[in-house]
C-alpha cells in the first residue's frame, strides 16, 4: 500500500493527501505557496488547512502579517486515533443501549417461491444453540424443497453437529434413510395423533427466531426474529412433543428431557 493509499485509509481525501504531503516536505509555508506546490487552489488550500487543524495535524504562526502554516510531526495521527478511540469508548454504553432498545423490535423478512423458501432453510445451518426444533408435514416439506436439497442440508447440518427434534404428521410417505430418526442423523421424532391437515406450513424454533416454510401451493418463506414470540411458542411446541406418539425406536423412549433453548 502506497503512502497515498495509507492517508486515504485514514480519512484523508485525495485532495488533502497531496496537500498534507507537500505541507511535510516544506516544513513551514503560507497558503500562496502551498497552493502552487500543490497545484490546488488557494480556497481548497485554506478548506484543507483548517481541516488538518481541527484535527491537530497542522498549527500555524504568523510572520509578521504573514500566516504560516507547518505540519505537526506525523505521531499526531497516532495521537489522534488515540482521541477517537476514547471519545468511542465513552458514547459506546450509550450507544449500545440505543441498538439493544432497537433490538428488541421483531424483525420480519419475507421471501417468495421456491428458492425463497430454500434460503430460509438454510438459515437453520447458522443456529447457535447447536439444535432447533420444528413441527409439521415431511410431505409437503419434501414436495416444495426436493429431495436433493433436503439430504445436501442434512449432510450440512450433520458436519455442523447440529441436533433437530421434529413433530410430524402421521401421513403416508416412504421416508428415505437421512429423513429418519437416529442418532447417526441427529434426530429425534414423534409423531402428532391425528394428521395435518393438507398444505400446512413447516415451523422451525431456532434460537430467537420462528422459521416458516410453506407448501408448494404458497410457496414462501418467513423468518420471524422476535424472543417473546419464541417464548410464547417453546412452550406449546414441548406441550405438543410430549402429547405425540413416539416413534418405536427405544433409544428415543427418553427424549422428554430436552436441551434448554
Amino acid at each position: 500500500m502506497s503512502l497515498k493509499e495509507s492517508l486515504k485509509e485514514l480519512g484523508m481525501s485525495e485532495r488533502g493527501c497531496e496537500l498534507y504531503v507537500v505541507l511535510l516536505r516544506c516544513g513551514v509555508a503560507g497558503v500562496a505557496e502551498l497552493s502552487a506546490l500543490s497545484g490546488l487552489r488557494r480556497s481548497t488550500v485554506v478548506s484543507l488547512l483548517e481541516q488538518f487543524q481541527l484535527r491537530g495535524l497542522v498549527s500555524s504562526s504568523f510572520q509578521g502579517k504573514r500566516k504560516n502554516y507547518n505540519a505537526n510531526k506525523p505521531i499526531s495521527l497516532f495521537q489522534e486515533l488515540n482521541r477517537k478511540q476514547g471519545i468511542v469508548q465513552s458514547v459506546l454504553p450509550e450507544l449500545d443501549a440505543l441498538y439493544n432498545a432497537a433490538s428488541r423490535k421483531p424483525v420480519i423478512q419475507y421471501y417468495e417461491g421456491v428458492e425463497g423458501v430454500r434460503y430460509v432453510e438454510t438459515q437453520l445451518l447458522n443456529c447457535q444453540t447447536g439444535h432447533y426444533f420444528y413441527m409439521g408435514s415431511l410431505q409437503n416439506y419434501s414436495a416444495i424443497l426436493g429431495l436433493d436439497f433436503m439430504k445436501n442440508f442434512t449432510e450440512k447440518r450433520l458436519r455442523r453437529n447440529i441436533n433437530c427434534y421434529g413433530i410430524r404428521a402421521s401421513e403416508a410417505f416412504d421416508t428415505p434413510e437421512f429423513l429418519q430418526a437416529s442418532e447417526e442423523n441427529r434426530r429425534a421424532l414423534r409423531y402428532f395423533r391425528c394428521p395435518f391437515e393438507e398444505d400446512i406450513v413447516v415451523l422451525y424454533i431456532v434460537d430467537n427466531k420462528l422459521l416458516l416454510v410453506s407448501s408448494i401451493g404458497e410457496a414462501y418463506g418467513l423468518i420471524i426474529e422476535s424472543r417473546q414470540l419464541v417464548s410464547l411458542m417453546t412452550p406449546m411446541w414441548r406441550l405438543l412433543w410430549q402429547q405425540s406418539a413416539k416413534k418405536p425406536l427405544r433409544e428415543f423412549e427418553d427424549f422428554d428431557e430436552l436441551p434448554a433453548f
